[in-house]
């Protein structure tokens, strides 16, 4: 395939011979048949192939068929490799990626850094190699840095280059958030030195932060925008089931006592909601309580609840969806079932409070980012700051 032939026909008799293809033959894909009887040309396909030919002079004609086989071309050209990525997720983890050219087979091994390629590469477990990213996982790495060593084999026995790629020495993610506000955080300020710098300060070690924060202003108006509809259809649902006359047969008149009694309440969930989401991050977080911080923001009126320690992402999901499914959601079907409308009112505004959780639980589900990214609550801020592992680079 691919290499010039040249064949001439003879055929006894007088001269002038003229030579044709019979009707129903053809010669291979590339060649062709001149008059003078010579088959000539470069075939593009291997395969054996049959046909007939006819030489013509004076006297007559007479017709004889031939046999060409073509042969595939030789392949001599070797795989060719390329580093990918390196992820180094633990002393004992570890993913490695690289691309090749052809599909076959490869071998790798994995030395300590800096030293050479072992010479029996090929005599080790073989893996299937694809023409694209072929990707290798490590379980069982020592601490430190590692160099891996790959060869690859086509299906014709041609042997790559040897590929080496740097896997780093894992390092532990360190983390430390800063920031200033002008909040005025009170004495009560609990779990963090008061704020020094203008400027939010993200520090870490391995990992690349997102900013995952939303404005205070922009989460009260959708809030309010995506909240106040779904409030008045819980309440529609409820004066459905029960009429407007479940105000007045609710046994519970309009006073000042009761209006206190209720602000009681609501003060009261509103603290329960921040102490709900520091007990289930609490619960998840390697340094446990510790880790959770409590605090009442005088300007504002309001207790909060931020984790120090960074999550998993379902981790934080559930520790900011649970006050509003406990506070708003749980009290809600309860008013339905009883037909109390003070617990309906409370459960409305505890959901409706509870949107700023949602705005930012949407943000976080609508980020996409490698499994092993972690998530750090902003401590002054809505929101959180996603840890994505940056790609060490591999040569």
């Amino acid at each position: 395939v691919g290499t010039l032939y040249t064949a001439k026909l003879e055929a006894d008799g007088d001269t002038p011979i003229t030579w044709d293809l019979a009707s129903d033959s053809f010669l291979p894909a590339g060649l062709s048949l001149s008059a003078d009887g010579t088959i000539s040309g470069k075939p593009t396909t291997a395969d054996t192939y049959t046909f007939t030919v006819t030489a013509t002079n004076a006297s007559g004609s007479d017709s004889k068929e031939y046999t060409i086989q073509i042969a595939a071309k030789s392949d001599t050209t070797p795989p060719m490799l390329t580093a990918g990525t390196v992820n180094r997720t633990s002393d004992t983890d570890a993913t490695v990626t690289f691309t090749s050219d052809e599909a076959g087979t490869y071998f790798y091994e994995v030395v300590n850094s800096g030293e050479g390629a072992p010479a029996d590469i090929t005599s080790g477990t073989i893996y299937t190699l694809t023409s694209d990213t072929n990707i290798i996982t490590l379980t069982n790495l020592t601490a430190g840095a590692k160099d891996i060593y790959i060869v690859a084999k086509d299906a014709a026995g041609n042997q790559s280059a040897t590929l080496k790629i740097e896997i780093p020495t894992y390092v532990e993610p360190v983390y430390s958030i800063s920031a200033d506000t002008e909040l005025d955080f009170g004495s009560v300020y609990t779990g963090y030195a008061q704020p020094a710098a203008q400027t939010v300060t993200i520090t870490n070690n391995g990992y690349q932060p997102h900013d995952l924060t939303i404005g205070r202003i922009y989460a009260n108006v959708m809030t309010l925008a995506i909240g106040l509809p779904v409030v008045f259809l819980l309440g529609f649902l409820f004066f459905r089931l029960h009429g407007l006359s479940a105000i007045m047969e609710g046994g519970i008149s309009f006073s000042l006592g009761n209006l206190f009694l209720f602000l009681l309440a609501l003060m009261a969930f509103t603290c329960l909601h921040e102490l709900i989401h520091g007990l289930f991050w609490g619960l998840s977080a390697k340094g446990g309580f510790r880790a959770v911080a409590l605090g009442f923001m005088v300007q504002y009126l309001t207790p909060y609840c931020t984790c120090k320690e960074p999550l998993p992402r379902h981790t934080y999901v559930w520790g900011a969806l649970a006050p509003t499914l406990v506070l708003g959601v749980l009290p809600y079907l309860a008013a339905l079932r009883l037909g109390n409308w003070p617990l309906f009112l409370l459960s409305a505004l505890m959901i409706l409070g509870g949107g700023g959780d949602m705005l930012i639980i949407g943000k976080l589900l609508a980020f996409r980012c490698p499994k092993d990214t972690i998530f750090l609550d902003h401590p002054y801020q809505g929101g959180l700051v996603a840890f994505v592992r940056e790609e060490p680079s591999s040569k």
